[in-house]
């Protein structure tokens, strides 16, 4: 009795050890939220040709029953731009959600799953290098955020982030028609 109780103990020591080591890619201070923080992506067609430029700058914060808003607006410059849109963002040490669309959990974990039950969305992250306008982003975190609603209509959206500068692509495309494609030309972090 005691051998097998010694060799289970064993079994379970080297199984654990056999265990993955999944990393940290990026924690809530890694994802900047400063007021004054500003970031221009190039907004591209579906044949990757420049649309316009997009332009998302954190206007404000104030904590509302203890939770903190921003307010960021997106600027779109071109033609057709529309006026200013204004998105509330709620940020946490625990993750970001812009307006309910975009859940972020923190931290986010190499090769980890999440789901959002209220919206129905699966999270799947790793990391990557991606080289974005001309410049190379080593050890992105990759996130692909989909689902299936079952009447006709998926989304399935790439995003990648880089610690200490947010997102430097977003690649959008919902199942009803032209997809969404921003990639990062600039930047200012306060």
């Amino acid at each position: 009795m005691k051998k097998y109780f010694i060799y289970s103990i064993l079994l379970g020591m080297i199984l654990s050890s056999c265990k993955k080591d999944h990393s940290t890619l990026l924690t809530a201070q890694d994802f900047p939220t400063t007021v004054g923080s500003w970031w221009k992506y190039l907004r591209l067609k579906s044949d990757n040709s420049i649309f316009d430029t997009t332009t998302y700058t954190i206007l404000d914060s104030q904590v509302i029953n203890g939770v903190v808003h921003q307010r960021w607006v997106e600027t779109q410059t071109g033609l057709n731009a529309p006026y200013p849109d204004t998105t509330s963002v709620e940020v946490s040490a625990t993750g970001v959600m812009f307006n309910a669309e975009l859940n972020i959990q923190f931290p986010i974990i190499d090769n980890e799953t999440w789901c959002t039950p209220e919206q129905g969305y699966t999270y799947k992250t790793n990391i990557q290098n991606i080289t974005v306008n001309g410049t190379q982003y080593n050890n992105a975190a990759y996130l692909n955020k989909y689902t299936n609603f079952g009447m006709g209509t998926t989304v399935n959206e790439s995003y990648w982030i880089v610690k200490n500068i947010g997102f430097v692509e977003q690649l959008i495309n919902d199942g009803r028609g032209p997809y969404l494609h921003l990639t990062l030309v600039s930047y200012h972090i306060n």
